[in-house]
C-alpha cells in the first residue's frame, strides 16, 4: 500500500517486507500500532521497481536469488517487530 503521497510504500506483511530487503530496498522504519499489535514496514517509494517487485511477490512470480538471506531477513523483521522497534 503507498502512502504519504507516494513518498512512501508500506505494508503490514512480513514476508513481503522480508522479500524487498532481500532485493535490495532500503527499510526506512518499522512503525508499530499499539492498538492492533502489527506492525508497518516502511519502503522509500522512490523506484518503480519497488512496486514491480512487490506486485511479483504477491502474484507468487517473485523469484529470490537467494533464499538463506531470505529467511535472515524475515526472522529479523520478526524480531524487530515483536520488540516494538
Amino acid at each position: 500500500m503507498a502512502n504519504d503521497k507516494d513518498k512512501n510504500y508500506s505494508t503490514t506483511e512480513t514476508p513481503l517486507a522480508a522479500h524487498l530487503v532481500t532485493e535490495g530496498f532500503s527499510l526506512v522504519d518499522i512503525v508499530f500500532n499499539p492498538e492492533n499489535g502489527r506492525a508497518s514496514f516502511v519502503f522509500p517509494n522512490d523506484s518503480p521497481k519497488l512496486l514491480v517487485s512487490a506486485r511479483d511477490f504477491q502474484l507468487l512470480k517473485a523469484r529470490s536469488s537467494n533464499a538463506s538471506l531470505l529467511i535472515q531477513n524475515y526472522i529479523h523483521l520478526i524480531t524487530r517487530a515483536k520488540r516494538g522497534f
